[in-house]
């Protein structure tokens, strides 16, 4: 139980909460709870799991599949005072000081990207940026109007397509009020099994229209007609009516259906048969389109869909200018770890470089222009065995994998002076 003294200090460290910005003082309250439960004194030693894997690490794994993951506040608290013999007290205080600052972290996030740990100097750490802080960085660069452009994908392949960028094919859509053109588009279960049956190119990719997250996706791999059932990626199967019945067509826009692509093999020799996408951070300066942050998701596992949260999934971050690994990371929190190599093959992750990678950045910062009111874009592009494929663009793109990737907050100079000329050129919402 913790002491009156110990409590003393927790109300010291987390005073002013409860006050704006900290939304009706909940958070100061679940802080205070979490630091109570933590205990007084000196920090106890890390509690082990079977395995050798600490409670607050293999509560972070456990939550790894979830994309926006929910930590222990008291065991974070307690195991990294223990790791790096930091008290409590003062990681209530960098806590307190990180959530009333520009960058809006909450406590969660403080453990997601280990800002205890001392190898962050507090300018360091004041340079990471909150979930709390995107939307008001996406409305200084990007007009809300032209939100939809990046975030429907019909939408945005009609236009990427319209302007003759390569983009995967689309087979299907299953939007029932809906159309892509001249693409089968079943108004119903019964017609979307139909085409499955006898219309559909395999393999297939099936995603929401407006999913984010690669939340119910599927890579669909053949259609069995003896027992009516399609066969998916990892050699599960499902009766043809049960999946039809499954997809909601009122949900997110609807499904698009995407001829499934290969990757170029110096990257199937790493991770298999399964796109691994460049997510580039791209800004469109006075002076043009230029790469801010570099990153590579790479699928590991039984994982078809390289998203991150995907637990086993890895993150790299890479070198803007070469497309060299310069780092690796998996996890987050107490979990995180930084593999060398991949876990399936054995291929070595660190000092990769990507194929094409100048074919790759041109063909990205080419199309940036295109779509030139988002001034703040994430792409998301695989590179194929015939080049680069745009996949995906995404209005900034969320902070947590370019910060998690490379360490490092994404508020640098370069990035402060980008938000600077979108304020100077009044960008409307």
């Amino acid at each position: 139980m913790a002491s009156d003294g110990f409590l003393r200090k927790v109300g010291k460290a987390i005073h002013g909460l409860s006050v704006k910005p900290f939304k009706l003082g909940a958070e100061a309250g679940s802080l205070a709870i979490a630091a109570a439960r933590a205990g007084a004194g000196p920090a106890r030693p890390p509690v082990v799991q079977p395995g050798g894997e600490t409670k607050a690490a293999a509560a972070d794994r456990a939550a790894a599949g979830k994309p926006k993951p929910t930590i222990d506040l008291a065991e974070a608290l307690r195991e990294a005072a223990a790791i790096s013999g930091k008290p409590v007290g003062r990681m209530l205080r960098e806590i307190v000081a990180l959530r009333r600052g520009p960058g809006r972290l909450t406590a969660q996030e403080y453990f997601y990207y280990r800002l205890y740990d001392d190898r962050h100097t507090d300018a360091e750490r004041q340079a990471f940026r909150g979930h709390a802080a995107q939307t008001r960085i996406y409305e200084r660069t990007s007009p809300r109007r032209w939100w939809l452009l990046a975030h429907d994908k019909l939408l945005f392949h009609a236009v990427a397509q319209g302007l003759g960028y390569p983009t995967p094919e689309i087979l299907a859509v299953y939007p029932p009020a809906r159309a892509f053109g001249r693409v089968p588009s079943p108004r119903d279960a019964a017609e979307l099994a139909d085409l499955l049956r006898g219309g559909m190119r395999y393999p297939c990719f099936a995603k929401p229209v407006r999913g984010m997250f690669s939340h119910g996706a599927h890579a669909i791999m053949a259609f069995d007609q003896a027992s009516d059932a399609l066969r998916f990626w990892n050699g599960s199967t499902m009766d043809l009516a049960t999946f039809s019945s499954s997809l909601d067509p009122r949900t997110d826009g609807g499904y698009v259906f995407q001829a499934l692509q290969a990757p170029h093999p110096a990257i199937a020799a790493v991770c298999g048969p399964r796109l691994a996408t460049v997510r580039l951070v791209v800004a469109l300066r006075p002076s043009g389109p230029m790469v801010l942050r570099a990153l590579w998701k790479v699928p590991a596992g039984a994982n078809i869909a390289d998203n991150f949260w995907r637990p086993g999934n890895i993150l790299c971050a890479l070198d803007p200018q070469t497309g060299r690994v310069l780092r690796a990371v998996r996890g987050y929190g107490l979990a995180l770890e930084e593999p060398e190599l991949h876990p399936d093959s054995g291929a070595r992750l660190l000092g990769f470089t990507l194929p094409g990678w100048h074919e790759l950045v041109a063909l990205t910062l080419d199309a940036a222009r295109s779509f030139a009111p988002l001034r703040f874009q994430a792409w998301d592009v695989a590179m194929c065995p015939d080049g680069p494929l745009l996949v995906e663009l995404n209005v900034g793109g969320d902070f947590d994998l370019p910060q998690l990737a490379t360490d490092r907050g994404i508020m640098d100079k370069e990035f402060a002076a980008f938000l600077a000329e979108c304020d100077r050129d009044a960008v409307p919402i």
